[in-house]
């Protein structure tokens, strides 16, 4: 163990010494880390234009005028849409809201914040976009309509802003501490100040705003550290008796499992289903789902969210089909004919992962080209598009994902200078260096401590270990992709599951190994999940 680990008590050394190789290293740091609640979120006016932000909105409310919000389309844009919606609800508030697509152009015109005013709004707010809409920024400046953008993807402000009041951390302003939080992380931060500026605001709703500030993060793939962490867990927690009544009712409809508290239960079985009527341009049903109230039927949303899912899986199939017919380059770029542009993200992150590397896919209809870029990890796609911003008519978003559009014509020039992109070592590795620790030290206690390290994710991997002299006694069963073997070490024996068809040694093993703890009424039932063998 290292020298210079605290000692803390109830805390063991070996999930010290964890956190210290994770950057976890003060006391402080450490009870955030494994207790985060309520109080140990920061103070929100931190963030620059926050303490704005209320103003406007406190100065609106006071005016008697209603509120447009405009967001994106995708869950964490919902997601933080439904928070303001519970918000402004709980407060009796006048507002509305749309919610943009990726079937159409979703750059917010002028036109439209003209057509808002005459309808007697007196305040746009833009959640997940706006950051980079220099023609709706110009246009509230010079018209004097008030305007809140909360976003996180990247961009610049080149002038003073009068009218404007942008909540941002990615735009270099001094509060770069908050630049984890994706949109709806910090429309949750919004709600949170609402806490102390509007006494009425119902604590209790600030509850439900931490389960969708969790929804959101984990759709955008948010850093599971500091403060993003704590939204996570806590809206882990509450996840199986949600305060949200569409939740629950989704949870009836589709099958999610109980008693988890990992974080695939909102990314492979939630967040999923949700994103998918805005691939087809009704992102309203999902935004639907997560206000609706107790005794509201939405069985019919999920019937038409069921029909979504089967041309959505007839149509990634097609796409999928593709990778295993093609050779990839060295950086996967992939071009497609009509089909909805929709799919680009999503077909961008699956090939991004499963080649580990950064992807680009573009879907071309006409003279047009709409598309997305995935980094893995790998660079700064920002920077990169920006560096050749001339080709697009557009283009937005941040480090990791880019949306874009451009002329057919340009498309050669976009496949030269992908291919020419040098990629980078990760940002932030999602691998930490395993842990010698022989069976002897696997105890109930200890592994109950190692549970408080979750939810793991991106920023924060799941914990492996590694120990020799492993004898194998006996192959139990087969299932699914396992095989299951009854190990030995020394005198401790357990049940390890060996990925793929297992053939039993004729010596010992060394491992590299994740132990599990799975709880069944009041008994406890622990395994190993063996990552390699050698």
């Amino acid at each position: 163990m290292k020298k210079n680990l605290l000692s803390i008590e109830g805390v063991s050394s070996i999930i010290l010494e964890i956190l210290y190789e994770r950057g976890i290293k003060s006391e402080d740091e450490v009870q955030k880390f494994l207790n985060p609640d309520v109080s140990m979120l920061s103070n929100p006016f931190q963030i620059c234009g926050m303490q704005q932000a209320c103003e406007l909105i406190e100065d609106t409310i006071r005016a008697r005028k209603k509120i447009f919000i405009y967001s994106d389309g995708d869950v964490d844009g919902i997601a933080g849409a439904a928070i303001l919606s519970n918000v402004f609800n709980s407060m009796n508030v006048a507002f509305d809201v749309k919610l943009t697509h990726r079937l159409e152009n979703y750059e917010i015109e002028p036109e439209f914040v003209k057509k808002i005013e005459e309808m007697g709004y007196g305040l746009l707010i833009t959640i997940d976009t706006g950051t980079t809409s220099k023609e709706l920024i110009d246009y509230c400046e010079k018209t004097k309509f008030p305007l809140i953008i909360i976003d996180h993807h990247r961009g610049s402000i080149e002038k003073d802003l009068h009218y404007t009041t942008i909540v941002n951390p990615s735009l270099n302003r001094g509060d770069g501490d908050f630049d984890i939080f994706t949109a709806s992380g910090l429309v949750l931060k919004l709600a949170q100040s609402f806490l102390e500026v509007f006494p009425f605001f119902p604590r209790d709703i600030f509850y439900s705003c931490i389960e969708l500030g969790a929804i959101g993060t984990l759709n955008d793939h948010g850093l599971l550290r500091g403060e993003n962490r704590a939204i996570v867990k806590i809206g882990l927690n509450r996840f199986e008796n949600t305060g949200i009544p569409g939740i629950e009712k989704f949870k009836e409809h589709f099958y999610i499992p109980k008693n988890s508290d990992e974080i695939r239960i909102i990314t492979h079985y939630l967040n999923p289903k949700l994103n998918t009527p805005g691939r087809f341009g009704k992102p309203e049903l999902a935004f639907k789902i997560l206000t609706a109230g107790l005794d509201e039927n939405i069985e019919p949303i999920f019937e038409e969210i069921k029909t979504f899912e089967k041309e959505k899986q007839r149509v990634m199939r097609n796409l999928l089909s593709v990778i295993k017919s093609k050779d990839t380059e060295r950086l996967p770029i992939f071009l497609f004919e009509n089909i909805p542009a929709s799919f680009s993200g999503t077909f961008a992150a699956k090939i991004s992962e499963k080649f580990q590397m950064p992807a680009l896919v573009a879907i071309r209809h006409g003279d047009l080209i709409q598309g997305s870029a995935r980094s893995f990890n790998r660079i700064n796609l920002y920077d990169f598009f920006n560096q050749i911003r001339d080709i697009f008519i557009s283009f937005g978003g941040h480090r990791d994902a880019i949306g874009f559009k451009m002329k057919s014509s340009n498309m050669s020039e976009l496949k030269k200078f992908w291919r020419e992109m040098k990629i980078e070592k990760p940002r932030i590795s999602n691998e930490i260096k395993p842990i010698h620790m022989d069976f002897e030290n696997i105890t109930i206690p200890f592994l109950k401590d190692l549970q408080l390290l979750k939810p793991f994710g991106y920023g924060n991997p799941p914990v492996f270990f590694t120990t020799s002299g492993v004898e194998c006694v006996k192959i139990t069963r087969y299932q699914k992709n396992e095989t299951v073997v009854w190990v030995k070490q020394n005198n401790c024996l357990f049940e390890a599951h060996f990925t793929g068809t297992f053939k039993m040694p004729s010596k010992p093993l060394s491992i590299c190994y994740s132990p599990v703890l799975h709880k069944s009424g009041d008994l406890f039932i622990t395994w190993l999940d063996v990552i390699q063998a050698g």
